[in-house]
């Protein structure tokens, strides 16, 4: 079963919504290999994507999904909620705005506006 698509002329692939399928950093990867295959080198995930512990930082699970899409240069989208950004998280997500791989959103609007406008 796939859990996202592919929008080839907007040149990303997107997480389907309400489907968790990432458990770890397995799952970047299974996204990475989707977005190659297609010449692709961006994606949209939303929070419902992502495993649980993705916004708890202690739990490292941020850490091994991001360095994953870090070192492949594969730029990503992220729609949270805005309950989801507190704490260490918060500071995180003000932090991914200064980068050009990954950054974090409340819209999907916005994220795919950020995503149009990389090259």
């Amino acid at each position: 079963m796939k859990h996202y698509r592919i929008h080839q002329t907007q040149g990303f692939l997107e997480g389907i919504p309400e489907d968790r399928f990432m458990t770890g950093e397995e799952g970047a990867l299974e996204i990475m290999g989707a977005g190659y295959e297609h010449q692709i080198d961006k994606a949209l995930l939303y929070h419902s994507n992502l495993p649980p512990d993705f916004f708890d930082l202690k739990s490292g699970i941020l850490g091994k999904i991001m360095q994953k899409f870090t070192n492949y240069r594969f730029r990503v989208a992220f729609v949270v909620r805005p309950e989801q950004v507190r704490g260490r998280f918060a500071q995180f997500v003000q932090e991914s705005h200064l980068r050009k791989d990954f950054a974090f959103f409340f819209t999907r609007g916005d994220a795919v506006a950020w995503l149009d406008q990389l090259v």
